[in-house]
């Protein structure tokens, strides 16, 4: 049996097969069949769903906050994304002679000058894979694309979201979930990522499907 959930939109809302369907914690599914009035949501959950998945992570972990960003989301209070950031600057102001006021002995004059500095912040790296569902009841297993510098740089408690792409069934930057259990296989290099969803499947209400269309081959497969 599939992990499925039907929503009241179909396509008279422009709901098509493939589209992302979320709810207000993160990614929950997406459309596999469509009807005038309703649609049939397949849970990320299903054996066979998958989708291509990112790790926000940076070389010295991160999980430290950085000064004047949040975590999770890694941005800053404006709501720009740390990445988007080369570096921060902070203005000092100090008090210097006006060196064309009067020369009086018993008089100084001060204006105010400005001096800068910069601060670097980290690198940002992301490791993208593929999330897969493993069944009702277990967590999302993520397998990376690059093996060799993956086991380096995540880490449990890491936030997982989508990566986009021209063959995924999702734009970037949607929610997913965080990495709860790392698990080294041996005789092997690549390790079992475990991620737990942010939503709670089983109290679904309301959800939203993100109007994205994705390629024909994203949605075959």
């Amino acid at each position: 049996f599939q992990n499925t959930v039907e929503i009241n939109v179909g396509s008279n809302f422009g709901v098509a097969v493939g589209m992302p369907v979320t709810d207000g914690a993160g990614l929950i599914g997406r459309i596999t069949k469509v009807f005038p009035d309703h649609s049939i949501v397949l849970l990320l959950t299903d054996p066979e769903y998958a989708v291509s998945a990112q790790v926000l992570s940076t070389q010295d972990q991160v999980d430290a906050e950085l000064p004047g960003t949040t975590s999770p989301g890694g941005t800053t209070p404006s709501g720009i994304p740390v990445e988007d950031l080369g570096a921060t600057t902070t203005t000092s102001t100090t008090l210097a002679t006006d060196p064309l006021a009067p020369l009086d002995p018993n008089t100084t004059t001060s204006v105010p000058t400005t001096t800068s500095t910069t601060t670097t912040l980290p690198e940002v790296v992301r490791e993208t894979g593929t999330l897969e569902g493993q069944g009702a009841e277990r967590p999302l297993l993520l397998r990376f694309v690059d093996t060799s510098s993956s086991i380096t740089s995540i880490r449990v408690g890491a936030i997982v979201d989508t990566a986009g792409g021209n063959n995924s069934l999702a734009p970037q930057g949607i929610p997913i979930g965080t990495i709860t259990r790392i698990i080294s296989q041996s005789g092997s290099s690549t390790p079992i990522v475990e991620v737990t969803p942010n939503a709670s499947l089983k109290r679904l209400n309301f959800v939203a499907v993100v109007l994205y269309i994705p390629n024909d081959e994203a949605v075959g497969r």
